[in-house]
């Protein structure tokens, strides 16, 4: 396990420490404000959270209503989500798609009245950079740029077929070193096989050690997790329903052009990844990326908020789902990869897994998102909701919390060391080593124990956090430069490049 120490003797060494001062009258340390400032795991374009994130609530909006009244009331209602399950098909025409899927089931025809719209097929220049920021292309990628601007291929063979904006496809190009060789495995460590009740998945043909790469790869294709429309006008007229169809087709027509850029080996890969989404307009394409797509964010110039991707990949994406996942999933731009590492340690035959949505939430509605997957979650935590939902709470409001508090600092004082030794401990018995609170949680102790001069204390969290830091961002650390105040900011500064 990442946290393969004694955690119970741990525990029991800080709260002696923190009765002992209680009793004494006075704190370890004269409370002060710590001006390290917690890391927070930024990597570059890459965005932890996957496609699925907290459940809409259903039934705020009634499908059959039109455009316009829906206008009109949207100060009270939500957008309600893209159709799950069983949808009735109401268009009156179906565009197909790659014939040879037609019997997966279709995409959803149009309303009666509207009009297939042509999307422009190729990028006839791999080397163009002046597009608008909000200009999608297809391109295949990463491309590298020469010191006189011309464009040579990665020096790993695959692509990418991207459908992406002008912004991003800049920030590709602006990147240091684009298109690096991709980091490989020293050895294939898993096996693609069957997993009782959710399809085939990976799983481990040796004991993997904590923070060891497992799996590295350049994704199929890369789409935009709102794709953009091309239509100029939509009648107001349409309900939801018949504009949810109009989104489904229109995505399906999209996301054609960029499977069809494929080169067949991995076009045929990418066929013969699940899908989840037969019967609820999704076409066979955008199906599959529903099902299969990993979120990253891209950063808006100048802005705050992100432009959001799917990423599909082969392999990868055949990694099933747990709430307390074995594996920490990162995007690195400079390779145009995913990598995935063993967050602890992973026995022999033991699945792989990830996470499909946010894992902070109740089970319930852990389980709504997962229903899109079609699949019922049996681990641990929700199995057993009334114990594991009430510490999953403590961590998502502590997480909240630290957000403020990571900007500001935090006192050096034996209650908060109470509350981290506490938090350390929700962690580990909810096995959420994946999570970012988790590093913060470390790095907090190790902190406020080098502060005090607890040598012997620190030295039992510098290692796990150590094989922390190698699991998420793929840098080692030796644990002795952890024991200092120096070492820390060190690595603080390191996590927010």
């Amino acid at each position: 396990m990442l946290l393969s120490w004694n955690h119970h003797h741990l525990l029991h060494s800080i709260n002696e420490g923190y009765h002992a001062a209680m009793l004494s009258g006075h704190g370890l340390l004269r409370a002060t404000r710590l001006t390290i400032g917690i890391p927070v795991l930024t990597s570059g374009v890459g965005l932890r959270r996957p496609v699925l994130t907290r459940p809409r609530h259903a039934g705020t909006a009634d499908p059959k209503m039109t455009i316009e009244k829906f206008e009109k009331a949207l100060g009270s209602l939500d957008m309600p989500a893209l159709p799950y399950g069983k949808v009735e098909d109401t268009g009156q025409s179906h565009t197909p798609t790659i014939t040879s899927r037609l019997s997966e089931g279709l995409c959803s025809g149009l309303p009666s009245g509207l009009e297939k719209v042509d999307y422009p097929k190729w990028e006839h220049s791999p080397g163009r950079l002046d597009y608008h920021d909000t200009t999608y292309i297809h391109t295949s990628q990463p491309m590298r740029f020469g010191s006189e601007g011309h464009v040579t291929s990665p020096l790993d063979p695959e692509t990418t077929e991207c459908f992406i904006s002008g912004l991003f496809k800049r920030k590709i190009a602006a990147t240091p070193d684009i298109g690096t060789r991709m980091l490989r495995p020293t050895s294939i460590t898993y096996r693609i096989s069957e997993s009782p009740g959710k399809g085939l998945g990976l799983f481990a043909t040796k004991n993997i050690s904590a923070g060891e790469l497992i799996l590295v790869e350049r994704p199929l294709i890369i789409t935009p997790r709102n794709l953009p429309s091309k239509r100029d006008h939509i009648p107001k007229n349409l309900t939801l329903h018949e504009m949810q169809q109009v989104f489904l087709h229109d995505a399906e027509t999209i996301l054609q052009y960029t499977v069809e850029r494929l080169k067949p080996d991995r076009k045929e890969a990418f066929f013969k990844l699940a899908n989840s989404h037969l019967h609820d307009g999704s076409g066979p394409i955008m199906g599959r990326i529903r099902t299969n797509g990993f979120g990253i964010g891209i950063k808006r110039s100048n802005e705050a908020d992100l432009e959001e991707y799917c990423v599909v990949c082969d392999h990868s994406s055949r990694l099933n789902h747990s709430c307390s996942p074995n594996t920490f999933r990162k995007w690195d731009l400079r390779t145009f990869s995913m990598q995935f590492r063993a967050i602890r340690g992973i026995k022999q035959d033991e699945e792989l897994t990830t996470e499909y949505c946010d894992l902070l939430i109740p089970a319930h509605d852990r389980q709504l998102l997962l229903d899109h997957h079609q699949m019922k979650c049996s681990c641990a935590a929700c199995s057993n909701p009334a114990a594991s939902d009430p510490r999953r709470r403590q961590i998502y409001e502590w997480e909240q919390r630290n957000r403020i508090v990571a900007r500001k600092g935090f006192d050096n004082d034996p209650l908060s060391l109470m509350r981290l030794t506490e938090l350390l401990h929700l962690l580990i018995s909810e096995q959420l080593e994946v999570t970012e609170g988790c590093g913060q949680v470390l790095f907090m102790l190790i902190l406020l124990l080098v502060e005090r001069g607890d040598v012997l204390t620190s030295e039992m969290l510098a290692q796990p956090y150590s094989t922390y830091l190698l699991a998420t961002t793929g840098v080692h650390v030796e644990p002795e430069a952890l024991l200092t105040l120096e070492g820390l900011s060190e690595v603080a500064m390191r996590l927010r490049l």
